[in-house]
């Protein structure tokens, strides 16, 4: 059994895989590792798995997770497909949040170099997106799909430098659901992991620990009536999606019992105060 994990960006993407490739017998591949560049585009990454999943004689019972579309290959190929999405604006602003921890990184360098740093995202989302061409392609694709529906044009296979309308782009995607297996919403993670752990043969409750997350929300002032109009005109797709999965599908495919919700927190607080411990006697060792 070939499992796709369909990784739109921003969504929890590592707090999932992470206990996957600790509890699941199945073999893991992610994707950029396996090309061995982190600034991969997703145009690449797409191309790479549909490569892999073209092999006649593929191994078995496998989990590919990464950034790429959801070409028709992949959905012929895939025994299992699961995604999640976010709500639009937080997935941006985690991404300003992830490239403003990551001051070491190749990406903010390009930022900063392009644009005199990450204020510009948030304050002049249409200056900085019609200027998009001074980045690297990888980056400039990346950050588009941030700014224009790019949850939804990973669904419907439709790459940033394609153009649709929205109308259009939504009724390619929402027809992609039914050939998703698993969708939820990553602000109801609490809610449908029960569902993945049984899908993907993880223990029952197995929790979803909070990693390569900021506890920060940079440049968040720098949001304004303009800057907020622009941007959901622009990811109005990408809301109405997410509306849909997280107030109609996730409460309808996902009830989890008290029971459940016990185990699952007693769990999660067993792990978190684990990590906790374990930080503070690596910190007090420096």
């Amino acid at each position: 059994m070939n499992i796709v994990h369909l990784h739109i960006p921003k969504t929890a993407g590592k707090a999932l895989y992470l206990p996957m490739l600790k509890y699941c017998s199945a073999k893991m591949m992610q994707i950029t590792r396996a090309i061995g560049d982190s600034e991969t585009s997703m145009t690449d990454q797409t191309a790479y798995l549909q490569n892999i999943l073209s092999v006649p004689d593929l191994e078995q019972h496998s989990i590919y997770t990464g950034h790429f579309y959801l070409s028709p290959l992949i959905i012929d190929k895939a025994d299992c497909i699961f995604t999640f999405l976010r709500e639009p604006l937080s997935r941006m602003l985690s991404y300003i949040n992830y490239y403003n921890d990551a001051k070491e990184s190749n990406a903010y360098h390009c930022l900063c170099n392009a644009f005199g740093g990450l204020r510009a995202i948030v304050h002049s989302p249409i200056i900085f997106r019609d200027q998009l061409s001074k980045l690297p392609s990888w980056l400039a694709e990346d950050l588009f799909l941030a700014f224009n529906n790019g949850q939804a044009r990973q669904l419907a296979n439709i790459p940033w430098t394609e153009d649709i309308n929205d109308d259009d782009l939504y009724d390619l995607a929402f027809s992609r659901l039914k050939d998703i297996d698993f969708v939820g919403t990553q602000e109801d993670l609490n809610i449908s992991i029960f569902t993945l752990n049984n899908l993907l043969g993880l223990p029952r409750y197995l929790p979803v620990l909070k990693r390569n997350t900021s506890n920060r929300t940079y440049y968040i002032e720098q949001l304004n009536e303009r800057s907020l109009k622009f941007f959901y005109s622009n990811n109005s797709v990408d809301l109405k999606l997410w509306v849909y999965v997280h107030r109609f599908l996730v409460p309808s495919l996902h009830q989890p019992s008290r029971r459940d919700y016990f185990f699952y927190n007693l769990l999660h607080s067993a792990l978190e105060f684990q990590y906790t411990v374990k930080g503070f006697l690596l910190g007090s060792h420096r």
